[in-house]
């Protein structure tokens, strides 16, 4: 692949649950997840981890493991989107949660602010704590030093990655001593240039 010009691989691992992967008919396992980005890794590829917070049965400690999952799997990239039922998926069919979702096409967006507006929430997770975890995990997987050091030399293809608007041009140095401008910004969604 790498020879052929791909240079960065986008998997969809949804969660570090085998069971919450089978509750939206997800037909690999955390072993094969592992395996992907190995492989990916050794053909000298880019990972990037697709990952799905708020899924059916999910709780927030089940969030809270599939983040600390993404920091283990060393990824180059992990975007953590809010579940949303897309017409088609299992989600959307099964409507087993029928009372929790809003038909408001509008608002199906996996990166909502507003937690009146979420077209869907599982039972016993309140809309606000998951918008917060959405936040928290996009900090705890950027703002560790060892991904702070790993994205100005290898990984930004101006433009790309969230967040290329905090550190397009800075040197390691200049990321580090604005931390908090990026903690800015993935807190309110702005960075502060």
């Amino acid at each position: 692949m790498y020879y052929g010009g791909c240079r960065r691989v986008l998997m969809g691992i949804e969660s570090c649950s085998d069971m919450l992967l089978g509750n939206v008919n997800k037909n690999i396992t955390t072993q094969k997840v592992r395996e992907g980005v190995a492989n990916a890794r050794r053909a000298g590829l880019q990972t990037v981890g697709l990952f799905m917070i708020g899924m059916p049965g999910e709780t927030p400690e089940m969030t809270r493991e599939t983040v600390d999952f993404s920091i283990d799997l060393d990824l180059d990239f992990a975007k953590y989107a809010i579940t949303v039922p897309f017409p088609g998926s299992k989600l959307f069919d099964d409507r087993w949660q029928h009372d929790l979702f809003r038909d408001d096409w509008e608002n199906y967006t996996t990166f909502n602010p507003d937690p009146d507006r979420l077209i869907y929430h599982p039972q016993g997770y309140d809309p606000k704590e998951l918008i917060k975890m959405q936040s928290w995990a996009l900090r705890k997987f950027y703002l560790r030093p060892r991904q702070l050091r790993r994205q100005p030399g290898r990984a930004f293809d101006r433009g790309w990655g969230p967040a290329s608007a905090v550190t397009e041009g800075c040197s390691l140095d200049q990321m580090i001593c604005n931390k908090k401008k990026m903690e800015n910004f993935w807190t309110n969604g702005q960075a502060d240039r």
